[in-house]
């Protein structure tokens, strides 16, 4: 892998200034390839050494991918792609800040074009103002002034998808499935059914497609995690890792969440609110008949895969939350936890200053034959990293884990 290469020097800040505002873009690389490969990565919009060490990771595999003949297809940015309140900001201010968050993958940006370059957004897009350091409120013109950025494609409200070959002239394809998942965590059940009917449609068109071979859904909101906001609070001294410690708003034991729920926000697994977005999105996948092989989410600013123990049948078996683009927080220790009936796969840092807080970065797939392999890259050395004792994931076209490395 390329690794010391930094596109965020002044050049390129510049160079996407210019691109952004003129509307323009070119595209560096037009090769065939061998297979399809993708990038994720969420939670990616504060400016700082974070972001930047992820942009040159990412740049370098993109320059690696393209010396090798056989060039990344798809970035895929998760959602929160800008801090703390989206573009919801002053005008004058948008134009500094999208150039401090993108610049970062400017290389890469330009390589793919923005047909390749996917985005779609999260709750932060979403907030109005802060109270102190707390966003609050919803606003939406922000997030038309996101769907305005000509370096990438912006999925706002109903559902959409693309598809890819997965291989240059191969009759047989992978569909990129992008859900704008605020929209229910912000709205009530009684204003999900055109999002819902269109998701179910999208995906039943996709099932009855003989030449659709794999289907990844792409949202902010993760329907399980192992962080923050799936209930893995705690950090346990003696076990010397993060341990789950359920709805801690349930059990009123967390001030600070009771308040945020009381007040609408819907953001922690275990608000109902959240399990019924979670309950009507399975629903409508199992109502299409589609394979959903992989989810790919943001929301906890950590890198997790999570295969679930016990799989419903029709409904997703893995879950990868890549949300450590530009911020890091505590996340799950690697283990077979069947308290939430998963096999969880991270890499908290155990010390007694981080105390668990997961490693940043972001995944990377590819479609290898007849599975889609998954892995995920540590920002801070741009190498694979170690997930528990594995660093590759192989998923079968039934959408289960069946391999790792």
């Amino acid at each position: 892998m390329i690794r010391n290469i930094c596109f965020a020097d002044q050049k390129w800040r510049a160079r996407v200034i210019v691109l952004l505002f003129l509307g323009t873009y070119a595209t560096l690389s037009a090769q065939e390839r061998d297979n399809f490969t993708f990038i994720a990565i969420g939670d990616a919009g504060y400016p700082g050494p974070i972001l930047d060490q992820n942009g040159a990771a990412i740049n370098g595999i993109t320059a690696s991918l393209d010396k090798e003949k056989n060039p990344l297809d798809a970035l895929v940015f998760l959602g929160d792609n800008f801090y703390p309140i989206g573009l919801n900001i002053r005008p004058k201010e948008r134009t500094s800040l999208i150039s401090e968050v993108l610049s970062p993958h400017a290389y890469t940006l330009l390589t793919l074009g923005p047909k390749n370059v996917h985005a779609v957004p999260g709750n932060h897009d979403y907030y109005c103002a802060t109270l102190g350091p707390i966003p609050y409120g919803r606003c939406n013109e922000g997030n038309v002034v996101e769907q305005a950025i000509p370096i990438w494609t912006y999925y706002l409200r109903e559902p959409s998808s693309v598809r890819y070959p997965t291989y240059s002239g191969s009759p047989d394809s992978v569909e990129l499935i992008f859900v704008d998942s605020p929209m229910f965590l912000l709205n009530s059940e009684s204003d999900w059914h055109l999002q819902l009917d269109t998701l179910e449609n999208l995906l039943h068109a996709s099932k009855v497609n003989q030449g659709v071979k794999w289907r990844m859904m792409f949202f902010h909101h993760s329907p399980f995690s192992a962080g923050e906001h799936g209930g893995f609070t705690l950090w346990s001294e003696s076990k010397q890792r993060i341990v789950y410690r359920g709805c801690s708003v349930g059990e009123r034991d967390n001030p600070v969440k009771l308040v945020q729920r009381l007040a609408g926000y819907h953001e922690e697994n275990c608000d109902p609110h959240y399990q019924n977005y979670k309950d009507s999105l399975f629903k409508r996948i199992v109502r299409s008949g589609a394979t959903i092989h992989a989810t790919f989410g943001g929301h906890d600013h950590s890198l997790q895969l999570l295969s679930q123990v016990k799989r419903p049948p029709g409904t997703p078996g893995v879950f990868v939350i890549s949300g450590a683009g530009s911020k890091q927080t505590g996340v799950g220790s690697p283990q077979v936890d069947t308290s939430v009936g998963m096999s969880i796969y991270t890499h908290p840092i155990i010390d007694n200053h981080r105390k668990g807080t997961s490693i940043f970065g972001f995944a990377v797939g590819t479609i290898e034959k007849d599975k889609l392999k998954l892995w995920f890259i540590d920002g801070a050395t741009g190498e694979p990293a170690d997930m528990g004792g594995a660093s590759q994931f192989f998923i079968d076209s039934t959408g289960t884990l069946v391999d790792t490395r």
